[in-house]
């Protein structure tokens, strides 16, 4: 599979928030098909056209594997063409009720590469019925719907519907097939409906009979299926219970997932209150597997991802057009960067005054010691183009400072290394350090908190003014004082 330039730069921009819908059920799901006369591949169309738009959707479907291999199918042939990943998400049933009579709900996720795997792992789980044990695979859910129904002549899709219904999962079962399976561990993901009707928190009884059973299934799952902001912030310990408790009782922090849960064509990609599902990671299992490791930075439920309101104002890329030294193509950069790591003379330096200049930056103009002034002989012809996320791009000759560009360059401001070396050199406290570090604090500001002041000294003079008018009237209260002492004493 090749890449093409467009996720060349979205891949090397590094990790950023994507939406994903984890939990999707498509057209011929084996309970409450609502889907009418839509098909597979308009089914992913419609989740691809969605907005914020869904790079990665787990197929969802009851005890087997055939739903995703069809989607797989239909976006083999260029279905949902802008989604990115699919990959299986398989429901099954626990043999435990809620207070409201639903079974507890239990998800197995595995990378798309790995289905068949999955289906292997299914086929050694067991359920019992009439003293006869079924496996969870499509021969034998529809044996047991044939069994259920007493109808050995039952059509097969109604069968399998019947067997996957009927086919609940004992929790000890389950975590003894998994703990024995090299397969299970190291690629399967298991999660766990959280809400009160067909999840662990249906299992809260007022004698707490059920505690014990609920931490259990809690604790062999690395994921909880809920939109709750509460339940996000206990499974992250900034609820009741702290990271020491979750790591204690459950083995950890969960990640907190949501999807659509799809079962008609306007549900697809199309969650209640627009609780999106956000991972901040590339388009891969290997995202989500991350998202479980570090839940409170990697995952989000909400309308927006958690940079919206942030990415305005941000460097989104950086070109130099023309120039073999340079990648063609352009470097995506992350609105989130904090940092260029690399060796020595591997061309941080040089990144960073290339995109300084192209952001309108004159210091690595004006500095000696910069990449743009070593090699300016070098750079005749070169320009750097920088691209915003706000839309938009600014320009400046890398060659000439003053040569007129058709792209006017916003204002930026670059503290170099040389910069902050020579700010740092004095001892102590500099002043251009700390004038520097005034400037900085009062440009952060807003410009209703500056109060008229038109810098950090002017401002401290406003904040201060009170301060200091009362420091002058205790001042001439101790003088009054000490006068009347001084008076008192000469009587």
């Amino acid at each position: 599979m090749t890449v093409s330039q467009q996720e060349r730069r979205t891949i090397d921009r590094g990790s950023v928030w994507r939406r994903w819908d984890p939990h999707v059920h498509l057209p011929g799901t084996l309970r409450n098909d609502g889907f009418e006369s839509t098909d597979i591949g308009e089914a992913l169309d419609i989740l691809a056209n969605r907005t914020p738009p869904i790079e990665a959707v787990g197929v969802t479907d009851y005890g087997t594997t055939a739903s995703f291999r069809q989607a797989q199918a239909a976006h083999d042939a260029g279905a949902g063409a802008s989604i990115g990943l699919l990959f299986p998400n398989v429901e099954l049933r626990l043999a435990y009720a809620t207070t409201r009579g639903a079974a507890v709900n239990l998800h197995l996720l595995c990378p798309p590469e790995y289905v068949d795997e999955l289906g292997r792992f299914l086929g050694r789980l067991e359920f019992t019925y009439q003293d006869r044990p079924y496996r969870a695979e499509p021969p034998e859910l529809i044996r047991l719907g044939r069994a259920f129904r007493a109808d050995p002549d039952l059509d097969e899709r109604a069968a399998l519907a019947e067997g996957s219904l009927q086919f609940k999962v004992e929790l000890d079962q389950l975590r003894k097939v998994y703990g024995l399976d090299a397969w299970a561990k190291e690629h399967l993901l298991v999660a766990v409906a959280g809400g009160e009707r067909d999840g662990t928190s249906g299992l809260r009884t007022p004698d707490n009979a059920f505690t014990a059973l609920r931490q259990n299934i809690e604790r062999f799952a690395h994921i909880v299926f809920s939109a709750n902001p509460k339940q996000s912030q206990y499974w992250t310990g900034k609820g009741v219970d702290g990271e020491d408790v979750l790591s204690l009782r459950y083995e950890g922090m969960k990640v907190c997932l949501h999807g659509s849960d799809a079962h008609r064509r306007e549900q697809l990609g199309a969650p209640e209150a627009d609780r999106f599902c956000w991972l901040k990671g590339d388009v891969s299992f290997e995202t989500l597997r991350m998202a479980c490791l570090s839940p409170e930075t990697r995952a989000h439920i909400g309308p927006t991802d958690p940079m919206e309101g942030y990415r305005a104002g941000r460097i989104a890329e950086v070109r130099v057009p023309g120039q073999t030294w340079f990648p063609g193509e352009g470097l995506g950069v992350n609105p989130g960067l904090v940092a260029v790591i690399g060796p020595r003379g591997s061309g941080k330096t040089a990144l960073a005054d290339v995109i300084a200049a192209g952001a309108g930056s004159d210091e690595p103009f004006s500095n000696p010691a910069s990449f743009l002034s070593r090699a300016r002989r070098l750079l005749r012809g070169s320009a750097s183009e920088v691209g915003w996320t706000h839309g938009g791009w600014t320009r400046r000759d890398l060659h000439d400072r003053d040569a007129p560009d058709p792209l006017q360059p916003s204002g930026v401001r670059y503290l170099s290394q040389q910069f902050v070396e020579q700010l740092c050199a004095a001892d102590g406290v500099s002043d251009n350090l700390l004038a520097e570090i005034e400037r900085v604090v009062f440009d952060t500001l807003e410009l209703g908190q500056r109060q008229g002041a038109t810098d950090f000294r002017e401002l401290l003079g406003i904040r201060l003014h009170a301060s200091r008018d009362r420091q002058a009237d205790e001042l001439q209260a101790i003088a009054d004082l000490s006068d009347r002492i001084a008076t008192e004493r000469i009587l």
